[in-house]
């Protein structure tokens, strides 16, 4: 069951706006004061609260647990914690894994506190506290939270089908290529794992390891300088349904594999120098959105004619893919109206921007 989430505002000053309906809670903190709040009121009501969204506008720490003010033992006041969800905020992530029982854990834009390690995260990889502690989770995002390598314990989540590692940049700095493969092959045990995204995480090639994870359905590599390496272990991923691409080219010609998934639906290619449209295209009968955005080849010269050939490469590569729906091309005015009209007249109903 989907958490419908309430946005609430926190007031230092007055907690009465402070409420939950249902089993979810959504907090917007506005002032560090807004936490006290939240833990006072929590405190009082107890809520049996099994999803938490909160989001932190300027400062803000979570601090999962409390003390007692009997007997000073520490305890958990949302024990049926489920799904947490935290933005923007200095976390403590020994608390964090106190909520044993939890299913989804979304952190993102995380900040470290003044004088600590860059990553709030950093002892998630140094092995203590570890993610074995929450066996259950099934969906992880870590996103933009400074992770200097993958996560201790990480392996120990064998029900994990979601992981999203997008927007750490240092998570595979200085480890070189073998380094680099060696990090990544925690990712080859967790067996329920069909979602990962590594957009954004300084990858120099598509790593080996994700030709034994035939089980992925949808794989986001995007915003890394792959330049084409590594791509060779693209087709072994057989289930394939999404696969994002944008922005992995820097300096080498693009090509793409010929072989892959025949199950593609969703494909991104946003800004890549292509000079015609890789054959592997037409193969591809089941793909129903494509993003060309930004490929430098169709219309960046101030020529008409290079953006003419683009279209007819364009209109070519549509005509063999019959479920498609939704493209997106890097075309305007004339051409892109041209486009739309020839693909209209041989029957083709897609929705096409720019």
């Amino acid at each position: 069951m989907a958490a419908k989430f309430l946005i609430l505002q926190a007031s230092s000053r007055d907690c009465s706006d402070l409420w939950w309906q249902g089993s979810s809670l959504s907090v917007e903190l506005k002032s560090f004061g807004a936490l006290q709040s939240l833990s006072s009121w929590v405190l009082e009501h107890r809520p049996p609260v099994w999803a938490l969204r909160a989001v932190a506008s300027v400062e803000g720490c979570y601090q999962a647990h409390t003390y007692s003010p009997i007997d000073g033992t520490r305890w958990n006041p949302l024990p049926r914690l489920l799904d947490l969800e935290l933005h923007n905020m200095q976390v403590d992530t020994w608390a964090l894994l106190e909520h044993t029982k939890l299913t989804r854990l979304v952190l993102k834009d995380l900040r470290g506190a003044p004088g600590e390690a860059p990553s709030p995260l950093q002892p998630l990889c140094d092995y203590q506290p570890n993610l074995a502690a929450l066996p259950r989770l099934r969906e992880l995002r870590l996103v933009r939270c400074g992770l200097p390598d993958l996560p201790s314990g990480l392996s120990a989540l064998l029900r994990l089908k979601v992981l999203d590692l997008e927007g750490n940049g240092s998570l595979l700095e200085g480890n070189g290529s073998l380094g680099e493969e060696q990090s990544l092959e925690l990712l080859s045990v967790l067996p329920a794992l069909t979602w990962l995204s590594l957009a954004g995480c300084g990858l120099r090639s598509v790593p080996a390891t994700l030709a034994v994870m035939i089980q992925l359905s949808c794989l986001d590599l995007s915003e890394n300088p792959l330049d084409g390496w590594g791509f060779q272990h693209l087709p072994s991923l057989v289930h394939l349904t999404c696969l994002n691409l944008n922005h992995t080219w820097c300096y080498y010609g693009p090509w793409l594999p010929i072989g892959l998934s025949s199950r593609l639906r969703h494909l991104g290619l946003q800004g890549m120098p292509f000079k015609a449209l890789p054959p592997v295209l037409t193969t591809l009968s089941n793909l129903h959105s494509l993003d060309l955005g930004g490929a430098t080849h169709l219309g960046s010269s101030h020529s008409l004619r290079p953006a003419r050939e683009g279209a007819l490469c364009i209109e070519a590569a549509a005509v063999h893919l019959p479920q498609l729906a939704t493209l997106r091309v890097n075309l305007v005015g004339r051409e892109l109206q041209h486009l739309k009209a020839r693909l209209g007249r041989r029957g083709a109903t897609i929705q096409i921007s720019c």
